[in-house]
């Protein structure tokens, strides 16, 4: 269980990044200090019957002036953004562009004119398949999570 000696560092958005347990009167963790690393001090409220530094640092996050509990991390996408998560669009899209780039891979033997097992047709709509590949990217408004992106159906 955390205790009342436990002193969080906390970044500009609230989100702890960092706990230490103080035992002595240690006037380098005084509540509201900002440390070399611009993270401020914050005492934690042992009412709130937090178990692990993890449970912590996964459920709470600091207002500027009290505790406050926060909705589950969504994905490995979001940040914790002006007291709500928030998608990290640059890492989403690396991420489907890493798994776009591997579906194309893939299907790079489709488009070997000389020695593909293909007829023309089933040629063209590989090729179709591959193009909605590259232009995946261009399809995600309102798209946070990776289960639900419009991935295109790859040919019979």
């Amino acid at each position: 269980m955390l205790k009342s000696n436990t002193k969080c560092f906390v970044n500009q958005h609230g989100q702890i990044v960092s706990l230490i347990e103080v035992y002595t009167s240690d006037n380098n963790y005084v509540d509201g200090t900002v440390d070399s690393d611009g993270l401020t001090v914050q005492s934690w409220d042992e009412s709130l019957n937090v178990i692990s530094a993890h449970d912590a640092t996964q459920s709470y996050y600091w207002d500027g002036s009290s505790w406050q509990s926060r909705t589950p991390f969504p994905s490995p996408y979001h940040v914790w953004q002006n007291a709500a998560w928030s998608l990290d669009s640059d890492r989403f899209v690396d991420k489907v562009r890493k798994q776009r780039n591997e579906k194309l891979t893939a299907s790079d033997w489709t488009q070997t004119v000389s020695d593909s097992p293909l007829d023309s047709d089933q040629t063209v709509a590989w090729a179709t398949y591959r193009q909605d590949l590259r232009d995946i990217t261009d399809n995600l408004t309102g798209v946070e999570f990776l289960a639900d992106v419009p991935w295109p159906t790859e040919p019979a």
